[in-house]
């Protein structure tokens, strides 16, 4: 452009930076020159700053379409990188669990592939569609995030037969006990039956039968005494006879074992309920009748109100008394507000013949996005004759994880609790707490903790084993490397034990554990424990303890597990309850109806130091499948592939009602649980080979009746070809001058060839020639369609019909005349 002498003018020059120039500083030139003689007159340096730009791409490369059950599915993902640096991103994989995350460096302009391996269960009954998703999140930019997903199939491999009838399961049981808690060793022998299933097709009513004799050395520490109960549920009723965990509420009678009956009924929002137990295990009480209701306002406030009174036994050698009661009355209520705070409250009053006593429980838990808190709070008269007495219970606590990767805690537990046990169990120690401590994840496989205890610990009995105070520091890391997993801490602080001469000295003690668990599959697996403690806890002047245990699990081949586990010895405060030294469990599954078993334990008895007992358990166990009911809704189908020449007919994948089977070797197949309907069955044989053939054509119409098995039958075969030449006739006075020479070709033609309802249609080339492949056997009909034909010529035969057999392929000639027209002269006058 021309700029005149002594002027100026303005010029906007655009300039396009792609998309993928490499992040970082350049200069954009803009030069002038002299058209005249080419000389430069000026230039402008334009520095520009290239942003980073984010962007990936996942693909799938390759996958199967289905996996057997218990096989792995393995498929490969690609990652590329679309941005305009190189970047760093952290893959996870979705399949039957949430996987690690993994990190990888990806250069610009290029692509990492990824591949993966998911395990399926072995032991599904039915097909079932399972995809694996690789998510890949870059960590430049955490908001750019896409996800890949594959689907496939997985085919059961276990045949599961089908039963024309509802079945309620009965398990009967012999079983061999032996302790030797008491001194001498005893033995007894009992016999179990139970019975648990579901009585109506829509599964809304239950029953559960139990039996268990006789009552003879019966070892409460297996929960193997004499027991009977019946019990039956449906959306109305809930009813129960014979032995049973019965209960009212937390503060009366959270849980008591015993003999009775019990009913609940239920109608629309309201809900009303009685029972009557005699308790096996407390001594204390006779008799217990209670009768409560429960009513639902919404699905986020509920309240309730109970009635109990329970029979005191005295003792029979006293004169002129008669057994004491007590009443009990309760009201509970649990709100739900905001879908982030629940709270539970409950009141509850006691009356004996002395006086009025009271107790109260409350929770409050909070459950925000980065915020969580809680309290709870229990508190009971000195002489309230409900479930608690003499009680204070106070538990609360507050975490955050306002830092990412990261979560801090402080709670406290003050917890004073005489609890109206069984028989079979004792009271944990007096305990106070309060704890400070923070997490730390570090790429999600490594954990590093700090953590801060004050804990008080004092001795129920009245001649105390232990009481002290302890002041201690934590420092725990945990790691997950693969198939091990490790967790490890150390622990060092100040205890004042209250029970030395010189009481409230202060003593330093240390506390070391590590524990190591390793998982080679869901079928073997081993956990191991070392625990360091010492200092002054006890009447004792100095203790270094040292606890180890490991436990092994194994499940070989699906028919045996194994159970093992040791453990060197507890700590004091453990007194009150059963602790497992040594223990074996095995389980042999002989078939689907027989089962045997062993366990053994060496323990140390409750509320006892040293005294130790050995027992051990035979089993065997039988399943009785009680008809009760012929399905109404459910049926089966059977089918079989019959092989007609080709090269095999495993692995065909038949598809009925969104469920899929495959044939195994010879042909067979069925899907042993189908609602009765009409479906449509379709056969996929592609992986047969090419030129196989079904003779009948589908997809083929199925009715399924109740209760019974419908059969099926296709055979496959080699398909058959029908191929063709267009031959064309020439008319004999084609040379006679009297007669006028057709001049028009032949063009294409249309062919067509039909059998039942299958229609194929074609044309024929240039050269006459037609080929139809992948034909059933049988008679087919050909048709040459005569509007393709032009003027002279004149087909011989317009249909044919042709019976082909597999495999076979069949020529045919088509005939077409070529007529002339002789030429007529006009008489002139």
């Amino acid at each position: 452009f021309r700029v005149a002498k002594h002027s100026k003018k303005i010029k906007v020059l655009s300039f396009y930076i792609p998309e993928s120039t490499k992040v970082g500083d350049d200069v954009i030139t803009i030069d002038a020159y002299n058209r005249s003689d080419n000389e430069e007159v000026s230039f402008i340096r334009i520095p520009v700053n290239v942003k980073a730009r984010y962007a990936i791409e996942i693909k799938a490369l390759q996958a199967p379409e289905y996996v057997f059950s218990g096989d792995s599915m393995k498929a490969d993902f690609r990652i590329q990188n679309l941005s305009n640096a190189s970047i760093n991103i952290e893959s996870i994989l979705f399949n039957n669990q949430l996987n690690d995350p993994i990190v990888y460096t990806i250069a610009q302009d290029s692509f990492i592939n990824i591949n993966v391996c998911s395990s399926t269960l072995k032991d599904i009954l039915f097909y079932t569609r399972k995809s694996i998703s690789l998510t890949a999140k870059i960590i430049e930019d955490p908001e750019i995030s896409v996800t890949k997903s594959i689907a496939f199939d997985v085919i059961p491999t276990n045949k599961m037969k089908f039963d024309a009838f509802n079945r309620l399961p009965i398990k009967v049981t012999g079983l061999l006990i032996s302790d030797n808690r008491w001194g001498d060793r005893k033995y007894g022998y009992m016999l179990d039956v139970s019975a648990k299933g579901m009585l109506s097709k829509k599964k809304e009513r239950s029953v559960d039968i139990h039996l268990r004799l006789p009552n003879k050395e019966g070892n409460p520490l297996f929960g193997l005494t004499e027991e009977y109960y019946a019990k039956y549920s449906s959306p109305h009723i809930n009813f129960v006879v014979g032995d049973n965990n019965y209960r009212l509420s937390d503060l009366t009678e959270s849980s008591r074992y015993g003999r009775g009956v019990g009913l609940e009924y239920t109608l629309s929002r309201m809900m009303i309920g009685a029972y009557y137990t005699l308790p096996k295990f407390y001594p204390d009480v006779k008799s217990i009748y209670a009768v409560y209701s429960k009513y639902t306002f919404s699905d986020k406030f509920t309240i309730s109100a109970g009635y109990l009174n329970k029979t005191f036994a005295i003792d029979s050698t006293a004169l002129n008394v008669s057994d004491s009661s007590a009443t009990l009355m309760s009201v509970s209520s649990e709100l739900k507000l905001f879908n982030s705070l629940n709270m539970e409250v409950e009141y509850a009053s006691g009356k004996t013949s002395e006086k009025m006593s009271t107790a109260y429980k409350a929770s409050l838990r909070i459950a925000k996005q980065k915020y969580r808190a809680f309290v709870n709070y229990t508190s009971a008269d000195i002489d309230f004759p409900g479930y608690f007495s003499n009680s204070k219970y106070l538990s609360s606590g507050i975490s955050t994880s306002i830092i990412p990767n990261s979560n801090f805690s402080v709670n406290y537990e003050f917890n004073h609790s005489n609890l109206a046990l069984d028989t079979l169990y004792s009271n944990a120690p007096l305990s106070t707490n309060l704890s400070f401590s923070g997490m730390l994840r570090i790429k999600k496989v490594h954990n590093l903790g700090f953590a801060v205890f004050m804990r008080k610990r004092e001795d129920q009995l009245e001649s105390k084993l232990f009481n002290y105070e302890e002041v201690t520091a934590r420092f725990t890391l945990q790691n997950k490397l693969g198939k091990f997993e490790t967790n490890a801490y150390a622990e060092i602080g100040k205890i004042k034990n209250l029970l030395l001469l010189r009481d409230g000295e202060l003593t330093d003690i240390q506390k070391f554990y590590f524990s190591l668990s390793y998982m080679k599959s869901k079928n073997f697996s081993i956990d191991a424990f070392l625990n360091y403690q010492g200092g002054k806890y006890y009447q004792t002047n100095n203790i270094k303890t040292i606890y180890y245990g490991v436990s092994v699990n194994a499940s070989l081949r699906q028919k045996l597990n194994v159970l093992l586990e040791y453990q060197s010895n507890y700590a004091m405060e453990e007194y009150y309850k059963d602790r497992s030294l040594l223990s074996a469990k095995l389980k042999f599954i002989l078939n689907e109806r027989q089962e045997f078993g062993f366990s053994a334990n060496y323990n140390l008895v409750k509320n006892t130091l040293d005294n130790k007992e050995l027992n051990f358990a035979f089993n065997y166990n039988h399943t009785l499948n009680l008809p009760i009911s012929r399905k109404e809704n459910i049926g089966s189908l059977k089918g079989n592939v019959i092989n007609k020449g080709i090269g095999s007919i495993e692995g065909i994948a038949f598809t009925l009602a969104g469920n899929k089977v495959l044939s195994d070797k010879d042909g067979h197949f069925d899907f042993p649980v189908v609602k009765a309907g009409t479906y449509y069955l379709l056969m996929d044989y592609s992986n047969t080979g090419l030129n196989t053939i079904a003779e009948i054509a589908g997809p083929y119409r199925i009715e399924i009746f109740p209760g019974q098995t419908h059969e099926f039958e296709i055979a496959l075969t080699r398909s058959a070809k029908i191929r063709g030449q267009i031959t064309i006739q020439e008319d004999a006075n084609k040379d006679n001058k009297d007669y006028i020479p057709v001049k028009e070709k032949l063009g294409n033609l249309i062919i067509e060839v039909s059998r039942g309802g299958e229609i194929y249609r074609m044309y024929s080339d240039k050269n006459g020639k037609f080929n139809f492949e992948d034909l059933r056997t049988g008679i087919w009909q050909l048709k040459i369609y005569k509007s393709g034909i032009p003027s002279g010529y004149q087909l011989v035969k317009n249909i044919y019909h042709i019976e082909v057999s597999s495999g076979q392929v069949k020529d045919i000639e088509v005939l077409v005349k070529k007529k002339t027209r002789k030429i007529k002269f006009q008489k002139t006058f």
